[in-house]
């Protein structure tokens, strides 16, 4: 997992853990999942509503992959959807240990930071689409 060493060396109160089946929703578009979630097993999707209103795919992610309000597209409600595709399972960490994490570690904040990027312009591509 990619941020396995990180996580287990800084973060002081140990996740919940979460367990989603698959076709489940995580979040729903225009909401925003609270707390900074890692996914350790299964694949979910990642949805936005084209220009027309029509929800669509932009992608996936699976292991070793975030989400959550620490990855959220700037201070707005989150404009992506996420569902699981097959039976995924997250640990959850609190907002305040993630921020204490990202302070202490700088290539974990800029992963996170293209990953934000990436997933901003899929949202803004798919939104465009006619």
């Amino acid at each position: 997992m990619r941020f396995q060493a990180a996580v287990k060396d800084e973060v002081e109160h140990a996740p919940g853990v979460l367990e989603y089946a698959a076709g489940e929703t995580i979040q729903a578009i225009g909401r925003r999942f609270e707390g900074f979630a890692l996914i350790v097993k299964g694949k979910a999707e990642l949805t936005t509503r084209d220009s027309a209103g029509k929800v669509i795919e932009i992608g996936e992610i699976g292991p070793g992959e975030c989400f959550g309000n620490q990855v959220a597209i700037g201070g707005a409600t989150d404009e992506i959807g996420i569902r699981a595709v097959n039976d995924l399972k997250v640990p959850v960490f609190d907002s305040e240990s993630i921020d204490d994490l990202l302070k202490r570690s700088p290539s974990l904040a800029a992963e996170i930071g293209d990953a934000i990027e990436s997933r901003r312009q899929a949202a803004q591509a798919a939104r465009v689409r006619r």
